[in-house]
């Protein structure tokens, strides 16, 4: 099966299937679906019928459909700022300890005392004394929640 995406006017997206056998999907993955959500662009910039750039994409009807990759990369390679996390951080990431023991380990170093509010995981190895510290795609950072609740959520260095 292929996936693609469905781009609408508002820059909303819809995925497609594209199966390579000939039992159908079902109409929620369909082209044409009703079921459409909200993505966030890089510069508010998605494929457009409106304005003649579908680029890649073909044309159908009043939207683009797309071809789909995957890709994902650090945000950060220093310890950022809690309002970089919240601006630039966009995906969850589950709690470090569901993982079990010495798979995720707290940064206890020196360097990742800056900022009390703000506690870095890192996988493997714990990272304590003056060891140097490395964010990756695999690094969680638990910061509070941005509504005040007390409570906290975990966001993956990645984008």
């Amino acid at each position: 099966c292929t996936i693609k995406v469905q781009v609408n006017q508002e820059g909303s997206v819809g995925i497609v299937h594209v199966p390579t056998h000939v039992k159908p999907v079902k109409k929620r993955v369909g082209l044409d679906t009703a079921t459409y959500f909200r993505v966030l662009w890089n510069d508010e910039s998605f494929p457009t019928v409106a304005s003649n750039d579908c680029g890649p994409c073909e044309v159908h009807e009043s939207t683009c459909l797309c071809d789909t990759t995957t890709s994902t990369i650090p945000v950060f390679n220093d310890i950022p700022t809690i309002q970089d996390i919240y601006a630039q951080l966009l995906i969850g990431a589950p709690d470090p300890d569901m993982f079990g023991d010495d798979v995720y380990n707290l940064c206890v170093s020196d360097i990742c005392k800056t900022n009390k509010d703000i506690l870095i995981y890192t996988k493997g190895p714990e990272v304590s004394g003056n060891e140097t510290l490395v964010l990756d795609g695999n690094t969680i950072f638990r910061v509070a929640h941005p509504n005040g609740s007390g409570t906290y959520i975990f966001l993956s260095n990645t984008k």
